[in-house]
């Protein structure tokens, strides 16, 4: 893996220089995140990494236009994806939507294993320096950085034909034994078996089925039916909808042991996202969730990235990436990419539990949407 990265940074040139170290700056930042000494000074790499994306975006533009010139249908996506994206900053500040946007673009002219070698060795680096300098405030915050390397490190090795059980089995024990995370270990090893079964030649289970098709808003739909079936049966404080009250008194019992199991094995986020979907619910522009409001409970904190998104960047948001997640799993499934089709598989399901979804520092879906675009209507590239 060194060498491919010595490789890839031989090929850059001043033409990609800049996306060089956007792709750099902007994975030192988000790696920072929970960082126990990070200050507003890390600011800057952000700020940087967007001046020089822009730039680099602007040197590419014949590049990019080729892409949307005969695509009616992509143009007004991506507009209205813009658009929205300027909004929401000016609503909120919030700039992970605005630098996944951006990544987008990047990866329409930079090779997306490229970016992945530059994002392993960056992410790595800088969490090993992060962890042993002081560490994370947040066991969450390692359970995520280093779930990002070992998944990367999984696409890449499997890219070489280099992937290797022993060693990623080693990688997920280390993982666990540093960060203690149910969600790290339920979604890593899983991706570790995943990737196992794809060097066993059992790659057909991902491109037979629908239901990968459609992963995306089936889990969106899956989050807010069970924080609203949470609400109905087993809360026992707020009475809830009309569903307790015309459904049989033994079935209730049931739906409640079920949905509190459930709710205890994702740690409480299935009951807080009840909670928070019946006290601020959605609207076309998000930033409904507002964490001034007593709602009653001693902790309350809204984790799962998809309600985040459904909530916090609103219905339009989640529409737009539905329709985008939609069309990248049908260009992975038609152009076989069963790696990159494992990896959105784990990372919607992580977004399930924790705040990843967004941030293009922990879902590198941005950087594969854009490439699988050029792929489409431009001539393939090495």
């Amino acid at each position: 893996m060194i060498n491919q990265l010595y490789l890839s940074l031989r090929k850059i040139n001043n033409n990609s220089l800049f996306a060089f170290i956007f792709i750099v700056f902007i994975n030192i930042f988000y790696t920072s995140n929970g960082w126990i000494y990070h200050v507003s000074i890390m600011n800057s790499f952000i700020i940087f990494a967007f001046l020089f994306g822009f730039i680099d975006i602007f040197m590419h533009h014949e590049e990019i236009y080729k892409i949307f010139i005969h695509n009616k249908n992509l143009t007004i996506l991506v507009s209205i994806l813009i658009l929205m994206t300027i909004i929401k900053f000016i609503l909120n500040q919030d700039t992970r939507l605005i630098i996944s946007v951006m990544a987008i673009f990047i990866a329409m002219y930079f090779p997306l294993y490229k970016i992945f070698y530059i994002t392993f060795f960056t992410k790595f680096i800088t969490f090993i320096i992060y962890y042993f300098i002081g560490g994370y405030t947040h066991l969450n915050y390692i359970s995520i950085h280093f779930g990002m390397i070992i998944l990367l490190y999984l696409i890449i090795s499997y890219k070489i034909n280099r992937f290797n059980l022993k060693c990623s089995l080693v990688l997920l024990i280390i993982g666990y034994f540093i960060s203690k995370s149910g969600a790290f270990l339920m979604c890593c090893g899983l991706a570790i078996l995943l990737f196992y079964l794809l060097k066993l030649k059992f790659r057909y289970l991902l491109c037979s089925t629908r239901f990968v098709e459609y992963y995306f808003p089936f889990m969106m739909l899956l989050t807010v039916l069970l924080g609203l079936a949470y609400m109905s049966y087993a809360n026992d404080f707020i009475n809830f909808g009309i569903l307790r009250s015309i459904t049989p008194k033994f079935l209730c019992t049931i739906f409640a042991f079920i949905l509190r199991l459930v709710d205890k094995v994702f740690t409480g986020r299935i009951s807080l996202g009840g909670f928070s979907l019946y006290y601020f619910g959605i609207s076309l522009f998000g930033g409904n969730i507002d964490y001034s409001v007593n709602t009653g409970l001693k902790y309350f904190v809204v984790d799962s990235g998809l309600l985040l998104l459904l909530q916090d960047w609103g219905l339009i948001i989640t529409i737009l990436m539905s329709v985008i997640f939609i069309m990248l799993m049908r260009m992975l499934m038609k152009n076989k990419e069963y790696a990159l089709i494992v990896y959105m598989l784990i990372i919607i399901l992580w977004s399930f539990n924790e705040d990843i979804f967004i941030s293009v520092g922990s879902n590198f879906a941005f950087y594969i949407f854009g490439h699988e675009l050029r792929r489409r209507h431009i001539n393939a590239y090495e």
